[in-house]
């Protein structure tokens, strides 16, 4: 134990003695080691002042400077560090406050830049989105515009008359498609046709029928010659009956049309 407490008391004395080396040394430095001065300067027109002390084989360094030009410059150095310039501060500041401003600048360049193509981007949306609604209405107006051309043309299907016609074909003008268009036509133009046809025959069938009329009404008005003015002269006459192409044969005797008159 005893050992132990010499040992530690050994070791604090070797500190002390180190400590107080270092102490004396520095003491010796400073008292022996010798501080070297310069100044310079002159004066006409304007002046300049310029001080430098230098110690410790210029480990130490301290300049002063003033002109009529410039201000007051105070510089130490140590090591050939710069430790301390009156000048520097100032210096510093306004490279701050450059780098600050510069850099405000560029984030409000940046907002901006962000801001502008967020109002891009958003136009943009809008404008798709309007085109699309567009494309949308004028799709869904084309596919209504074709199905009341559809249902225009399966009425005219349905009932085929002239008065139909016209109605289909201008809802067909409206169809926006050409394929739909161009079918819708030749549907309605086979309408057309079939309209057509019918009406000949009807008008053929009208022709026919008046023309069998005109002659059975001059069959009977008008007597043929030759012919028996009623069935009693043609059985007094022993001609009874008479048939189509003999002689005495008249239309206005054969009440029923068979061909056989008298009978």
């Amino acid at each position: 134990m005893f050992g132990i407490i010499l040992s530690i008391l050994k070791i604090i004395g070797i500190i002390l003695l180190i400590l107080l080396a270092l102490v004396l040394f520095v003491l010796c430095i400073v008292l022996f080691v010798p501080i070297r001065y310069k100044a310079d300067g002159f004066y006409k027109e304007s002046y300049k002042i310029e001080a430098r002390v230098t110690w410790l084989l210029h480990i130490v360094t301290l300049r002063v400077c003033q002109s009529s030009e410039e201000a007051l410059h105070v510089m130490l150095k140590i090591l050939g560090l710069t430790v301390y310039d009156n000048t520097r501060p100032k210096a510093d500041k306004k490279q701050k406050d450059k780098a600050k401003a510069a850099k405000k600048k560029k984030e409000k360049e940046e907002l901006e830049r962000k801001e502008r193509e967020e109002r891009e981007k958003k136009a943009k949306e809008e404008q798709e989105r309007k085109e699309k609604e567009e494309r949308e209405k004028k799709e869904a107006e084309a596919k209504q515009l074709a199905a009341q051309a559809e249902a225009a043309v399966q009425a005219l299907e349905n009932n085929q008359v002239t008065e139909n016609i016209a109605p289909a074909q201008a809802a067909i003008a409206n169809v926006a498609d050409q394929g739909t268009k161009d079918r819708l036509t030749h549907r309605v133009g086979l309408v057309q046709n079939a309209i057509t046809v019918r009406e000949q025959q009807a008008e053929q069938e009208r022709q026919a029928t008046a023309q069998q009329a005109q002659q059975q009404q001059a069959f009977v008005t008008q007597p043929q010659q030759g012919s028996y003015r009623n069935c009693s002269e043609a059985r007094a006459a022993g001609a009874a009956p008479l048939y189509r192409g003999q002689a005495g044969y008249s239309p206005r005797l054969d009440r029923d049309g068979d061909g056989v008159a008298c009978e």
